[in-house]
Formats: C-alpha cells, structure tokens, sequence
C-alpha cells in the first residue's frame, strides 16, 4: 500500500472516528498495528487532527461567532456566553493536566492491540451507563450556562482521560455530561467547543513530529479526514437529538473482543 493511499484510508478512519463516540485513537491504533507504522505513527496522528480540527471550526463557526461576540455584549445573552467560555477553560485546564501527565505512557501504547481493548471496552461502559443515567433523570435539561463549574471540571477530567487508546473522547465528554442532567444537544456542542483548545494544543506539541512525512500524503490526509469528519460530525448531532448512544456502544464492544482476540 502506497504512502498516499495509506494516508486517504487513515484520513477516512480518523473522519468518521474523530466525532462519532467510537475512539479515533483507537481506531488508528489497529490499523498502524496492523500496517507496522513505527515511528511515524504519532507524526501521522498530528496531521490527521488538524483535518478534524478544521471540521470542528467550520461546523461550529456559529456558536465561535456567539461566543466571540458575546465577550463585549453586555446583556444577559453575552453573560451566557461568557459563562459558557468559562466554563471551556475550567474543562481545558483539567484535560490539559491529566493529559500532560499521561503523555510519555500513551505514546508507549500507541500501537498496543491490549490498549486498544481495554480503551474501547470503557468506551462501551461509559455510552451506555450516560445514556441509561440521562434516560432515569428524564433527558437532561440544563447546560453550559447554567451548570455549576464541577460539572466543567469533571468532563474536563473525562477529555483528559480518553487520551488512552480506545477510550472515545467524544464517548467520554457527552456520556458524562448528559449523565449530569444536560441537555443532549448541549453536551454535544460543548464536548466539541470545549475539544477545540485541547486539540489544539496536543496538535502544537507534536508538531515538530510532522517535518519527516511526505508532503502530498500528508495534505492529502488532513484534507480527507476535514470532509469526512464535517460529514461525520453532523450524523452524531442527529443521534444525539435522538438522545441515542446504544448503537455505538455495541460497535466498541465488538471491537473491543476483536482487540484482545488480537493479542492471542
């Protein structure tokens, strides 16, 4: 498999796996196990995030929009939103600690299929006991604006957490914050807003990773994992105004036995 054929495949998987809760780390973990990528895995990693970064910011460029304005606004509505952007940097703050933290151990695991298997195994726990919550406490109906700042920190702590392969980010952040009582479409728009900062930040990091990558493999990369994920993106929202998390959880439980099946 040629260079840029690879990296159109890895930028589909990291497009459709970015947003949707089924672990896009882990996902690129079973292929760059399977490929044998070596070194170049968390190189390619960097370049794959910066195509679904760029989805986020499109899709999400009427709230960034709000939210930048409401800085100055100072009615009500621009107290909401500077409430609401508070509350991203309490969430950034944690993520960014837990995340430093683990950095030296999750690059030791980055092509672990066991990884991989425990990540997607608590991926399938945490959909399934957010949405059971959600479903005891009648939906959910508060937000980011209204929130205490815990609840911030605690989903926060969740991003952090879901550096670990297999263990879905956007699985993580939703789950917990609709199984404090948010409204689904609200957990959904902050677990992305809040994901933007720490995304960012793990992606300049690491940049310095990307300098030995083919040019045309890895635009063309960036550029496939930005369409898919902006597609991918929209589906999730239709499935959390649907207030439905079961289906992917039974997709990472699959993976997760194909995962430890692997290291057999």
């Amino acid at each position: 498999m040629t260079e840029l054929v690879r990296a159109v495949v890895l930028g589909v998987v990291q497009g459709l796996t970015e947003f949707l809760p089924v672990s896009s780390d882990g996902h690129l973990t079973l292929f760059q196990a399977g490929w044998g990528m070596g070194d170049a895995t968390l190189a390619m990693d960097v370049v794959l995030h910066v195509g679904t970064l760029g989805a986020m910011v499109w899709y999400f460029r009427g709230d960034l929009w709000s939210l930048a304005r409401g800085v100055l606004d100072k009615t009500d509505s621009g107290a909401a939103h500077r409430r609401f952007l508070w509350m991203i940097g309490a969430a950034t703050v944690v993520t960014g600690a837990i995340g430093l933290g683990l950095k030296d151990t999750i690059e030791s695991l980055s092509t672990s299929y066991r990884a991989a298997g425990i990540g997607f195994l608590l991926t399938t726990g945490v959909l399934l006991w957010g949405e059971g919550r959600s479903r005891r406490l009648g939906g959910g109906s508060s937000g980011a604006s209204t929130a205490p700042i815990w609840h911030a920190l605690m989903i926060g702590a969740a991003q952090g957490a879901a550096v670990w392969p297999g263990l879905s980010r956007s699985a993580s952040t939703i789950a917990v914050a609709v199984a404090l009582g948010w409204a689904w479409t609200d957990a959904g728009r902050f677990s992305f807003l809040a994901a933007m900062p720490a995304i960012a930040g793990a992606t300049l990091l690491t940049a310095r990773d990307i300098h030995a990558l083919p040019v045309l493999p890895s635009v063309m990369g960036a550029a496939v994992s930005f369409l898919v994920g902006w597609m991918a993106l929209g589906l999730l929202m239709r499935f959390l105004r649907a207030r439905r998390l079961w289906p992917f959880a039974l997709y990472t439980f699959g993976l997760a036995l194909f995962s430890f099946y692997k290291t057999l």
